[in-house]
This record gives C-alpha cells, structure tokens and sequence, in this order.
C-alpha cells in the first residue's frame, strides 16, 4: 500500500497536467488568499478569548485541508489511475466536512455538550473508511480504473451534514432570540448558500471540478460567521 501512495506523488506535480489546467489550479488562489487573511486577522484581534481562537484556528486548518483536498481530488481523477491516493484523498474530504460544522456549534456554544455529535462524525468517517477494503462499496468506492462508484449511503456525509446544519440553526436562533430578525436572516442566508453549493456539486455529476462548490460555500461562510461573530457580537462566553 505504501509503494502504490507514493508512486501517485509524481503525479501531482507533473508538468503536462501544470500547463494544460493551468487556469483550474489558479482557481485555488482567492479562497486561500481568503482563508490566510482569515488566520491573520485571527492572530492578530486582541478581543478574542483563547477558547474563541483556538477553535477559530481549527476551523481555519481544516477548511484550509479541505482546499487541498479538492486539488487532490481534482489532480488525481484526471489521467491514470492512481486510485488508492484518490481514495485516501476522498476519505478525507468526507470526514472533514461535517467536522466543520461541529467546531461552529463549539464556537457559538462552548458550554454545551456534543458528544453526539462527534458520535455522528466518527460513523460517518469510519463507514467512509470502508473504501479501502478489497469489494466493498457501503459509500463509495474508486475502482482500479480510477472511476468512482456510488454505494448505498452515499449520501451519508450530506445527511450528517444537514443534521448539524440544523441544530446550528436551532442553537443560534436560541442564543441570539434578542435579535431573533437580524440573526435569523443572515443565518438563513448562510445555510442557503451551503445548500447551494450541495446542489450545484449534485447538478455537476461525474465531471471533475478542480474546487467544489460545497467549499467555496463553507469558506465564505467562515468568513461571514467570523465578521458576524466577532464584531456584531463581540462578546460570546468562554
């Protein structure tokens, strides 16, 4: 197994593939522009408490593995197959994205309890993990030939996913009920935006993008939240 991930590396770097989606790979640039302003102006706001800015520092780790993620993704389906690194990469990319959502639910609630939540994304990450077994496709499963094949919970992450969007919107409707109309809406307006970008992704079908639009939605839906968070709301309890 270890000869067949490091023999993908070269792959990744490969001149032809550089030249040819140049204008896919630029298409990285702005969101990890936004994601490393995001991490500086985390560094250096002074009014943060430590718990607000250790889990601001998480969820900027992995929307920024995330990124890398989708080039993974992105590099590795185009060519020869290199299906075990694509595997691996997929994996992530589906044990990550609900994490996300649960260190907002830590950043808007730091007292409560979630230990159900982590419940929920261990399974999620351990049944997606059931990709590397020989014949097996529970989720999904990248074939030799390096084609991607649906399972029967393929849409286990976007379930997991719409769970906790869900209790987010119940938990800061509940902690932000003084100004239910203006935290309403933008919340609104933040979850619409990631269910778009869910349904565009569905809409693109088998072709590869070199970003998804889940991801793009996620990070400007951390921005949105840090700006809301912090400077309309400026003290939340650590």
């Amino acid at each position: 197994m270890t000869e067949q991930i490091l023999a993908g590396f070269p792959a990744l770097m490969d001149a032809g593939f550089m030249s040819t989606h140049y204008l896919e790979i630029l298409s990285f640039l702005p969101v990890t522009a936004l994601m490393a302003l995001l991490a500086v102006i985390v560094h250096m706001d002074e009014t943060l408490r430590p718990g607000q800015r250790k889990t601001l520092r998480l969820i900027i780790l992995v929307v920024a593995s995330l990124i890398l993620q989708n080039f993974l993704d992105y590099r590795l389906s185009i060519g020869p197959g290199h299906w075990l690194m694509r595997t691996l990469a997929d994996i992530y990319g589906y044990a990550a994205r609900p994490v996300i959502l649960a260190l907002f639910l830590r950043l808007i609630a730091p007292e409560k309890k979630m230990s159900g939540v982590w419940v929920l994304i261990g399974v999620n990450a351990a049944l997606h993990l059931t990709a590397l077994l020989p014949n097996v496709n529970i989720c999904f499963r990248i074939s030799a030939d390096n084609h991607y094949l649906s399972g029967p919970l393929t849409n286990l992450c976007l379930i997991i996913s719409g769970i906790l969007l869900f209790q987010l919107l119940i938990w800061t409707l509940l902690i932000f009920r003084s100004n239910i109309r203006r935290e309403g809406m933008l919340l609104i307006l933040v979850i619409l935006l990631i269910l778009a970008g869910i349904l565009l992704d569905g809409s693109v079908g088998v072709f590869s993008q070199p970003i998804t639009f889940l991801t793009l939605a996620i990070i400007i839906s951390c921005m949105t939240d840090f700006c809301w968070t912090f400077y309309v709301h400026s003290v939340i309890p650590f």
